[in-house]
């Protein structure tokens, strides 16, 4: 039997990469250690990969690319925990039909995921954004989480649509981070995030509770316009200033 990849993950079936001294295959090699003319062939084994319906790139290291998952449709479950992203990531327009794990993820530049239809259950647990994190006009067909994701720069959730629960808890932003007109039809919950900068929900709409129990606000709450289907108790945990400035919106 020819000897497969040895991530420490454990599941890949692809060949060492014969430079790896860790017996790491090209997509697992750290991508400082990888030839710029192998760059290619990783995208080129992840196209195949969509195709045979084999969407497990949990640990990859994906280079720059121009197009990357763009439009892709995932068919399963697309699985890319503790995977790294050198460039831009490119999922506008992407479609998943079953889970997308994003776990642990490391995103070095944009994560592009504008109108981006999520349709199971979806989850960006502890991942890393250090550019702008553009979810901007996507659906959320069922639960989502955030939970201790770390947006260094802007987080853009504007127009997005949230059909199942939101879970943003213990969730850092660093940069703005912006609601405006996304609509929440289940419960959202920021319990313990921190708001190192301003944060936008103007126009939202939140149809049952958004909960912000221990969570921290450093820079400007705007909240103006906001449709609540359940009346103001229906925003739970807001320090005493913030709460008393949305009672003065009428």
């Amino acid at each position: 039997m020819p000897p497969t990849c040895a991530y420490k993950g454990g599941g890949c079936t692809l060949e060492p990469w014969a430079g790896s001294p860790e017996t790491l295959c090209i997509a697992h090699t750290p991508l400082p250690s990888l030839p710029r003319d192998l760059w290619s062939s990783i995208w080129r084994i992840a196209a195949g990969r969509i195709k045979s319906g084999e969407t497990d790139f949990s640990g990859w290291n994906f280079p720059p690319d121009e197009e990357a998952f763009a439009g892709v449709r995932f068919a399963s479950a697309a699985v890319f925990t503790d995977a790294n992203f050198h460039g831009r990531a490119r999922f506008l327009n992407a479609v998943f039909e079953g889970e997308a794990r994003f776990d642990g993820t490391v995103f070095f530049s944009e994560a592009m995921f504008r109108h981006v239809e999520f349709q199971a259950e979806t989850s960006f647990v502890r991942s890393i954004f250090r550019g702008d994190a553009e979810f901007g006009a996507s659906i959320f067909d069922a639960d989502v989480s955030f939970e201790q994701a770390d947006f260094r720069k802007i987080a853009h959730f504007g127009g997005a649509a949230f059909h199942g629960s939101a879970c943003f808890k213990n969730a850092v932003f660093r940069g703005p981070a912006t609601y405006e007109g996304s609509s929440f039809l289940r419960d959202a919950a920021f319990d313990g995030a921190g708001f190192k900068s301003d944060l936008t929900l103007v126009r939202a709409r939140i149809h049952r509770c958004a909960t912000f129990e221990s969570a921290s606000f450093f820079g400007k709450v705007s909240m103006e316009g906001i449709d609540l289907g359940m009346g103001r108790q229906a925003l739970l945990g807001l320090p005493a200033e913030l709460r008393r400035a949305l009672d003065c919106q009428g």
